[in-house]
């Protein structure tokens, strides 16, 4: 047993021991947040506070991290059991490596229960390869593979710029030619040899088909990165571990006389 007076916060990666039932303990338990003055001798002079509820937290499969943010925040390992949570709503988030992020609110009343299962859907290449479809980097962002995500945007706003870019010349240059093209036919037309108008004509057909040239290979060029980018998110989706089983544990918070904190593993 800990007695506790004020706001505590453990870190799990510098509390954690190296093994035993202590490291398993806190590893359900990773972080403790309390509201400050919660136990203090202020509050207890005002009178003893409301009963808490249970709250017994599990996923499919077991050994998810979640987490409950409300009057206090607590973190553990499923399943566990969270034994006087103070009353009041909770928002609720689990997020492990290879699965879709899940989250949403329960409301703890005093000496109330409530069960919650959390169902974690495991990420798979199709989810990846339908994402990339619609958005470059999508799919490696649903991967958590952020390097990639970012290459792949970049590469393909890039193309895309020098392609606007392009295709404004374009229509700046297809102008100038038409009009070129109008000064060296109306030459003809008065009966002049027309030679520095179709001197001024050839050089924006030139300018002209440079422009369109940048655009079509930016063009291809972003098609390129889009395409890469799609057989990224299948071929090189990335390998995750499988969640590690664990023990089912009991976290008793209690803020009778200050504050205490019980931390008890489940026999079976």
């Amino acid at each position: 047993m800990i007695a506790l007076t004020e706001a505590v916060w453990f870190s799990a990666s510098r509390w954690f021991p190296e093994d035993g039932f202590v490291r398993s303990a806190f590893k359900v338990i990773a972080a403790l947040l309390l509201l400050p003055g919660l136990g203090s001798s202020a509050g207890a002079a005002e009178g003893p506070a409301p009963a808490g509820g249970t709250v017994v937290v599990t996923s499919s499969p077991p050994g998810a991290r979640v987490a409950l943010d409300g009057r206090v925040k607590v973190a553990g390992v499923t399943p566990f059991t969270i034994v006087e949570l103070p009353v009041g709503r909770y928002a609720l988030s689990s997020r492990e490596p290879g699965y879709a992020v899940s989250g949403g609110t329960i409301d703890v009343l005093p000496l109330g229960h409530v069960d919650v299962a959390v169902e974690m859907r495991r990420k798979g290449r199709f989810g990846a390869l339908t994402r990339s479809l619609l958005l470059p980097g999508w799919g490696q962002a649903y991967s958590e593979r952020e390097n990639a995500r970012i290459a792949y945007q970049v590469g393909v706003g890039l193309a895309g710029l020098v392609g606007a870019a392009a295709g404004i010349n374009y229509a700046i240059d297809r102008s100038d030619f038409d009009d070129a093209e109008a000064e060296y036919r109306d030459a003809i037309g008065r009966g002049e040899d027309g030679a520095e108008e179709w001197r001024k004509a050839r050089n924006a057909h030139r300018n002209l088909q440079r422009s369109a040239d940048i655009v079509m290979y930016s063009g291809i060029a972003a098609a390129g990165v889009w395409a890469l980018n799609v057989l990224d998110s299948v071929f090189l989706f990335p390998h995750f571990d499988v969640l590690p089983m664990s023990e089912n544990y009991s976290l008793n918070l209690k803020a009778d006389n200050g504050l205490r904190l019980e931390l008890a593993r489940a026999i079976r």
